[in-house]
């Protein structure tokens, strides 16, 4: 599981992992700033706070939590290619938080995710 095609060399030994539709629809809002203010996917924090009362952690109103699941095996890795079903990459996720969702025991990565299209 590592991006090779397409990219330049000093991504090409990332693992690359492809989400599922919904993610990789979220993905595509975000990069394309429709959900602005978000810059990527919710932490463990935000996500509690839209949870519990429709609302970031700095307050701004947000309906639902945004969130990326990732193989456990993945939440190791500081950066994650994410690809399309046929294996194009899209986006450069910069992991800065691991956590684990207690309502789907989903393995969770990234908060404030730095994605950008390759």
């Amino acid at each position: 599981m590592t991006a090779e095609a397409g990219l330049p060399d000093t991504l090409r030994d990332l693992p690359a992992w492809t989400p599922e539709p919904v993610e990789l629809a979220d993905l595509e809002l975000i990069l394309a700033g429709v959900y602005r203010p978000l810059t990527g996917f919710l932490g463990s924090y935000d996500t509690a706070m839209v949870t519990a009362g429709g609302r970031l952690a700095d307050g701004t109103p947000w309906p639902v939590p945004v969130t990326l699941s990732v193989p456990k095996e993945l939440t190791e890795h500081d950066r994650i290619v994410l690809q399309d079903p046929e294996g194009v990459p899209l986006a450069v996720l910069t992991v800065e938080e691991r956590w684990q969702d207690p309502t789907s025991g989903d393995h969770r990565a990234i908060r404030a995710v730095r994605s950008r299209a390759v």
